[in-house]
């Protein structure tokens, strides 16, 4: 029964979880998208309109381990649960990351040498940082450390979600051949958030192993429309209001070369809704809890809140308090080949909690005739290398994208570490 359960819940993890950021799309030239990566981008239409909520839909993310890391098929097909495999594979920090990223409506028109953007879009990005001993302790459990006289210390961990309805507009404005400057103010209406301030803590279990010693330095925030701590129900709908803006410019060198650079969701969200404090800092010791999945009345929650207890971890509501957006600086050179072939390059940084994530792509595209576009690219992020590609269609007035990463392993689907799936729709003239 208990491997039962830890299979289910790990795989829905897996299922979720497994995608990887693939910026292959937003590198096509005739995808009006590509403003997302940069205000500045080149607009090669005069007017366009999304389709509703498949305007631009996608979702990434990654995990620090695959299918097969985790879990073995027997000869009868059964499946066993391999936590030590796992547990081997896994680096001194890991990231498990996942985003979505819906365009609701949008639409944009060009007026001289000005081209004007308006969008409607639901965003949620997760981001969490997981050292491997941690892991280790719930593997091999705390007599494996006991026998070691090892004392865990874990430090600069975090837990960032952060989900919101952006409705920005874009202004991109051409100077001359060479240079265009673009920017898009946006409001931010947030929907939930939970931010770690202080995650900090140190285990140590003593030889006899009757007892643990915890020393813990925590700090959380929390925000939601739904009062999910006293359940009282939706909050201010508009409580938590936010503001931030992407910035960029292109250059054109010659022909050939052009540059682009960018900053993206620059901005904070000021939390004003059911917004709760989880705090702990001390030291306890205690001897466990008795957790057992084959009773017929488990209480998960009853047993958190026992554990909560121990860990002396406080709970307090708070008027409002203030977290800025994940933001990014880009970096992107072109090279245009000829008409139709293209190489370009891009690095970026991506700023989450207190830690920065670098980002660098080479991409290839192509655009045989007026109605189909290609690129494929390889990147590295977040300590992982990938490869992707992104198909873009012209029928008429109707402009199809879509995209995909880690081609490289979809015959073998278990051994995918990340996966990056999007697809787009609207009509251009």
């Amino acid at each position: 029964m208990k491997r039962i359960v830890l299979s289910a819940a790990l795989f829905l993890i897996f299922l979720i979880a497994y995608s990887q950021d693939n910026t292959a799309i937003y590198l096509m030239k005739n995808n009006t998208e590509n403003l997302a990566f940069n205000p500045a981008n080149p607009v090669t239409h005069n007017y366009y309109i999304n389709i509703p909520v498949l305007g631009n839909f996608s979702a990434t993310g990654r995990m620090p381990f695959s299918y097969n890391n985790l879990f073995r098929t027997n000869d009868d097909n059964s499946l066993t649960v391999t936590p030590r495999n796992m547990y081997n594979v896994l680096k001194k920090n890991n990231v498990v990351s996942a985003s979505v990223n819906d365009k609701i409506i949008g639409g944009g028109f060009r007026v001289n040498n000005t081209f004007f953007d308006i969008g409607l879009s639901f965003k949620t990005d997760f981001n969490m940082l997981i050292p491997k001993e941690l892991v280790g302790l719930i593997v091999n459990g705390n007599a494996y450390y006991a026998d070691k006289n090892e004392t865990l210390v874990f430090d600069n961990m975090y837990v960032n979600l952060n989900s919101y309805v952006e409705f920005g507009v874009g202004v991109q404005q051409t100077f001359s051949d060479k240079l265009i400057v673009g920017i898009r103010p946006k409001f931010l209406l947030g929907l939930a958030n939970v931010e770690t301030r202080k995650l900090n803590a140190t285990f140590y279990t003593s030889p006899e192993y009757d007892s643990i010693w915890v020393k813990e330095d925590i700090l959380l925030k929390s925000s939601c429309l739904y009062d999910y701590i006293n359940k009282n129900g939706i909050g201010k709908f508009f409580g938590n209001r936010g503001f931030a803006f992407d910035l960029g410019v292109t250059y054109k060198i010659n022909d050939q070369f052009s540059i682009g650079a960018s900053i993206l969701d620059l901005g904070v969200i000021w939390w004003n809704s059911n917004d709760y404090e989880f705090k702990a800092d001390g030291e306890v010791a205690f001897k466990g809890i008795e957790l057992d999945l084959l009773q017929q009345n488990l209480s998960l929650q009853g047993e958190l809140d026992s554990l909560a207890k121990i860990l002396n971890i406080k709970t307090e509501e708070i008027p409002k308090y203030t977290t800025h957006t994940n933001s990014k600086v880009l970096l992107q050179g072109n090279y245009d080949i000829n008409e139709i072939h293209r190489i370009s390059a891009s690095a970026r940084l991506d700023f989450i909690e207190t830690q920065q994530y670098p980002y660098f792509s080479v991409a290839y595209v192509c655009n045989p005739t007026r109605w189909f576009e290609v690129v494929a690219n390889t990147y590295y992020y977040r300590q992982m290398f990938n490869l992707g590609t992104a198909l873009g269609f012209s029928l008429g007035p109707f402009y199809l994208n879509m995209s995909v990463a880690t081609l490289l392993s979809v015959n073998r689907l278990e051994n995918v570490k990340a996966f990056s799936a999007g697809i787009g729709m609207s009509f251009v003239w």
